[in-house]
């Protein structure tokens, strides 16, 4: 490593200091702002991302909302169709011994699908496809 020589030390200091000077202006004068610049830029743009993904997720969870008010409103009036108009106008049988029995059993089959019946029930959401065909492959037996 070279030293400095007693003979021309201040003009070695001289250029020591004039070069180091010259470095530390241009790294702060120009390489500096634009990295502090892009660091702005970066985080901008992170916190523009993370804007637009909380109002994209609220506007997803708010149309999931309304599918699911709109199917449970359609899953009622099928339960009205079903349980109304199908069951009761089939259980308005004459009253001989052979019909009471069909009637005692038409009942406790109706009492019976009506507990058992879940709105949102996952195997019945499930069998629904609200999915392209691509995502509801089925695993083969």
């Amino acid at each position: 490593m070279p030293q400095l020589d007693n003979l021309i030390i201040l003009s070695q200091i001289f250029w020591l200091i004039l070069i180091f000077s010259i470095f530390y202006f241009i790294v702060t004068y120009y390489f500096l702002p634009k990295i502090l610049k892009s660091i702005k830029v970066r985080k901008y743009f992170l916190e523009y991302n993370i804007y637009l993904n909380f109002r994209l997720t609220k506007k997803i969870t708010e149309e999931r909302k309304k599918l699911m008010d709109v199917l449970f409103k359609n899953f009622s009036d099928i339960k009205y169709l079903i349980f109304n108009k199908i069951f009761i106008t089939n259980l308005n049988l004459k009253q001989d011994f052979l019909k009471q029995k069909y009637t005692k059993l038409t009942n406790f089959i109706l009492i019976a699908s009506m507990k058992s019946i879940s709105y949102c029930n996952l195997s019945l959401l499930n069998s629904l496809k609200f999915y392209p065909l691509f995502l509801n492959k089925q695993k083969k037996k």
